[in-house]
């Protein structure tokens, strides 16, 4: 899955009215456009009441295993493998074929796609909050089904790859960079939903 937004021509940025439409580019040239919700009002208010207890739970869930796995019918037949799309690490295949399509979006890639674009929109927001203009921003993002701690079926790891390409004379060092990342996961309502493991590896 790639994740891609582009500040349009024209637009400050910093004043917060900038389009948040993005382009989310699936495998098999699918390319949904993404956007949060019109009747969506947040803020940043909230967010460091919400960091130990969101740290709480991503520090649990790296715990989890990483075994690959494989899907038995009631027959006893077994469906595993890796799948050769780009973007995104399957470990077992949940609907063979030709009862699944695979020229379709399945609910693993969306599950990737809300995780990335969550932090996407979390980082632009906090970015022009500090007066930090961005031109381009798009991720990598890759995700790996397998089995947990309790040997159930789920999305374990998720992995953001974001590159940002900064405008003007403001651009932050990688230290800032990052906490800027750190603070986006933190206040991704995504990310604080789930227990998967995810991970940010910012592409500089």
């Amino acid at each position: 899955m790639h994740l891609s937004w582009q500040r349009g021509f024209g637009e400050s940025f910093i004043d917060q009215r900038y389009s948040r439409r993005h382009v989310l580019n699936f495998d098999r040239g699918l390319q949904p456009a993404g956007s949060p919700s019109p009747l969506r009002d947040v803020n940043e208010s909230g967010v460091a009441e919400r960091l130990a207890k969101t740290r709480a739970i991503k520090a649990q869930s790296k715990a989890v295993a990483r075994a690959t796995a494989s899907i038995c019918n009631a027959e006893g037949a077994c469906f595993g493998g890796t799948s050769g799309h780009v973007g995104f690490v399957h470990t077992l295949s949940v609907v063979p074929l030709p009862m699944s399509d695979a020229s379709a979006v399945d609910p693993e890639e969306l599950f990737i796609a809300s995780l990335s674009s969550c932090h996407m929109l979390w980082f632009l927001s906090l970015a022009a909050r500090r007066g930090r203009v961005v031109d381009h921003y798009e991720d990598q993002a890759t995700g790996t089904l397998a089995r947990d701690a309790q040997g159930r079926t789920a999305m374990t790891v998720v992995t953001l790859r974001p590159q940002v390409r900064w405008g003007g004379t403001q651009a932050p060092d990688a230290a800032a960079m990052q906490a800027l990342h750190q603070t986006a996961h933190d206040a991704c309502f995504i990310a604080n939903s789930v227990h998967t493991d995810v991970r940010c590896e910012p592409r500089l």
